[in-house]
């Protein structure tokens, strides 16, 4: 997945979609900044904040299906669909 399509998911969440047009994103440096000296402070640690986790954690299941991609385990079961797999 991309930046920019993570970014898209990233505006979709309730609570960012709430206050994301208070911001403009930064590619250089991968964070929002206001784009008015008016944003509450506690906004701009918030929506960089949530970022940065929605980032880690988006690392983490990328990670993960990788890894179960190319899993021996996985590539080698022969089970039907229906049936659960005990090789």
């Amino acid at each position: 997945m991309t930046l920019e399509e993570l970014r898209l998911k990233f505006k979709k969440l309730p609570h960012i979609e709430l206050i994301i047009h208070l911001f403009a994103y930064n590619v250089d440096l991968n964070k929002y900044e206001p784009i008015s000296d008016f944003v509450v402070p506690e906004y701009i640690g918030f929506i960089n904040g949530a970022w940065y986790a929605f980032q880690e954690q988006q690392k983490k299941i990328d990670d993960f299906l990788n890894a179960v991609k190319g899993s021996v385990l996985v590539e080698s079961c022969k089970c039907k669909p229906e049936k659960v797999c005990l090789e």
